[in-house]
């Protein structure tokens, strides 16, 4: 998060100040983001979300088997854009503070490999699918149990496995097929839940 780690201290309650980030210790594997995710969220309603946001990491040369391929992520980008109808942004790191914080306050639905990229979850206010993807190379440890649940909302998480994060087939099947089935189920539920309740 672009933090100085001489300005993360521990401690026993989620607290911020204005010096220091103050973050709690691991308790039963999952990390409390809730003192983040309260300060640094974007309040917005949910009718300004606009667009799925996918994760392509730049430095894929460095380590081309934890990464989509830059061709196959535009294909993605294309299909996503076809199967939600909705448009679709890309997510790199390279962006500064105010801008993620900015792209993940409007963002429906969030896809990518599994990586620190997740963590930006916590400028969402409201809770949107996460679609992680993991291959062999990326391992079986899931941010999820770092703390998806810990939010003030809990947010849908839909693992995807893949062979392979160069796999075309995989990628643009499996993977764009969940991302729909999340982004459907997720708004379909929520407009049927207040359909029902009469708001």
């Amino acid at each position: 998060m672009g933090i100085n780690n001489t300005r993360i201290l521990l401690h026993d309650s989620p607290v911020v100040s204005n010096s220091s980030v103050y973050v709690t210790p691991f308790r039963m594997g999952a990390v409390d983001w809730s003192c983040l995710h309260d300060c640094l969220q974007v309040k917005v309603g949910e009718d300004e979300l606009s667009y799925a946001l996918v994760y392509f990491r730049p430095d894929a040369k460095r380590r081309p088997e934890r990464d989509i391929p830059l061709n196959l992520h535009n294909k993605l980008v294309k299909a996503l854009s076809k199967e939600l109808g909705i448009p679709v942004k890309t997510f790199n790191g390279s962006e500064s503070f105010e801008e993620q914080r900015a792209l993940f306050s409007r963002a429906k639905i969030f896809i990518g490999p599994h990586g620190a990229g997740f963590s930006n979850l916590v400028f969402t206010s409201n809770p949107i699918p996460a679609v992680e993807l993991f291959s062999p190379e990326i391992g079986r440890r899931s941010w999820q149990m770092f703390g998806a649940h810990s939010f003030r909302h809990p947010l849908p998480w839909w693992p995807v496995w893949v062979k392979s994060l160069s796999d075309e087939e995989a990628i643009l099947g499996q993977a764009v097929l969940v991302a729909k089935k999340a982004y459907m189920y997720h708004y379909q539920v929520r407009d049927d839940a207040l359909a029902g309740s009469g708001d």
